[in-house]
């Protein structure tokens, strides 16, 4: 989980004009709508695809795209 403002479905969309793929964790409901406690904060990130030397640098940018989003 991530801090509870951070919104997955906004940061998907912040990753993928960068390159990077995530999943909300929203979309592993049955019902997304019912997802617990109105929760936005946790993502799928699929990694095994990815050439190792650039695991890091895309992980570097997500956290980087993941601070922009809570103002830090």
């Amino acid at each position: 989980d991530g801090p509870a403002e951070l919104d997955t479905a906004k940061l998907q969309v912040a990753a993928l004009e960068d390159g990077i793929i995530i999943e909300p964790g929203q979309v592993f409901w049955a019902n997304p709508q019912e997802v617990e406690n109105g929760r936005t904060n946790y993502f799928r990130l699929g990694f095994s695809s990815i050439p190792e030397d650039r695991i890091a640098p895309g992980l570097e940018r997500l956290r980087e795209l993941t601070d922009r989003q809570l103002g830090k």
